[in-house]
């Protein structure tokens, strides 16, 4: 996933200057934007079929950026949404490793217009197929 969005980054508006992480972002680390992919630890369930185990892992794909002067940080962040969205969209099976991605909630938080910092994070569910007896499944 963080080699899709390093990838896309530089044909979008919103995402410029991307520093992408896995895990949480504790600060920008002099980048303009910081993308963090969290996969919170048990966070899945599965169904079973057969010899195959389908698990549902919620993924959230967390947005921190600066809106530039002369543009409103709701504006910014709807943009940053915007591309997001759109690079989940278009890998939905994220190089044939899932077999879906499905688009949750979103959530903008901008905590004071003054610093012109935007929060966005995009939950999304992402089901994924393994074989049960696969010994990279066991603890």
């Amino acid at each position: 996933m963080k080699e899709v969005f390093e990838a896309a980054a530089p044909g979008t508006v919103a995402l410029t200057g991307l520093s992408c992480l896995l895990g949480p972002a504790t600060s920008r680390g002099g980048k303009s934007v910081v993308l963090s992919i969290l996969t919170p630890s048990g966070t899945y369930d599965e169904r079973l079929a057969s010899s195959k185990v389908d698990r549902n892992m919620q993924t959230e794909f967390r947005c921190l950026a600066y809106a530039p002067r002369g543009v409103e940080p709701l504006e910014r962040a709807a943009q940053v949404l915007a591309d997001v969205e759109e690079i989940v969209v278009e890998n939905e099976t994220w190089g044939g490793l899932a077999i879906q991605t499905r688009l949750g909630a979103y959530e903008i938080i901008v905590e004071d217009t003054a610093d012109r910092l935007v929060d966005v994070t995009l939950f999304a569910t992402v089901t994924y197929r393994t074989r049960r007896d696969d010994p990279r499944n066991q603890s």
